[in-house]
C-alpha cells in the first residue's frame, strides 16, 4: 500500500512544471526528458500545471512508438540528504485492479492496462485530477528530487530522467 501511494505521488510530482502547488509549495521542474535512444515511450512537449484548487491539468503528448505487453521498471529516486531509494516494479501488474492508479492514468488519457498499442496520446488541458488528498504529504518531498526510471518492455526500452525542486513558499 505504501509503494502504491508513493508511486501515485511520484507520478503526480514528476509531471508538474513551474507552478504554485497545494498547501503553499512551489514546484519547479528543471527537466523531464527521455534518456537513451529509441524509447518505446517518448515525451513530446508535455506540460502540466497545478491550479489553486489542487487540480493538475495536463497538456501535450506522449508517444508510444511500439506496442508493448510488459513494462518492468527499475527506478532510482534521490533526494538529499536521504539515501537513494531504488526498486523494481511491474507497472502492468501494479495498475491492474488499482483504482487510484487507473484514475490517475486515465486523467492523463494514458492507457490503464496492458497490452498497450502504438499511439500518440495528447491532452489539451480539458482534463483535471485533484491531488488535494496528498497536500499534507508534500512536505516529505520538499527539496531537490531526481528520478531515473528505466523500463524494459517486450518491444524495447524506455528511459526517463526527472529533476524537480519542491519548496515551501515563504509567504505560504
Amino acid at each position: 500500500m505504501i509503494a502504491i501511494t508513493l508511486l501515485e505521488i511520484l507520478l503526480v510530482i514528476t509531471c508538474i512544471k513551474d507552478s504554485w502547488a497545494c498547501n503553499g509549495y512551489t514546484m519547479k521542474v528543471n527537466s523531464i526528458k527521455n534518456c537513451g535512444t529509441n524509447n518505446v515511450i517518448q515525451i513530446d512537449n508535455f506540460d502540466i500545471q497545478l491550479d489553486n484548487d489542487c487540480n493538475i491539468i495536463p497538456k501535450g503528448c506522449v508517444t508510444i512508438t511500439k506496442p508493448f505487453k510488459t513494462a518492468n521498471v527499475h527506478y532510482t529516486l534521490t533526494k538529499p540528504p536521504m539515501p537513494a531509494l531504488t526498486g523494481n516494479t511491474d507497472v502492468c501488474s501494479l495498475v491492474e485492479g488499482n483504482k487510484s492508479a487507473t484514475d490517475i492514468l486515465s486523467s492523463f488519457a494514458l492507457p490503464t492496462k496492458c497490452p498497450v498499442n502504438a499511439q500518440k496520446i495528447c491532452g489539451n488541458g480539458d482534463k483535471k485530477i485533484n491531488i488535494g488528498r496528498f497536500k499534507s504529504q508534500l512536505g516529505y518531498f520538499a527539496g531537490n528530487i531526481k528520478l531515473r526510471a528505466e523500463a524494459k518492455h517486450d518491444s524495447g526500452n524506455t528511459c526517463l530522467d526527472v529533476d524537480i525542486v519542491l519548496a515551501r513558499n515563504r509567504n505560504g
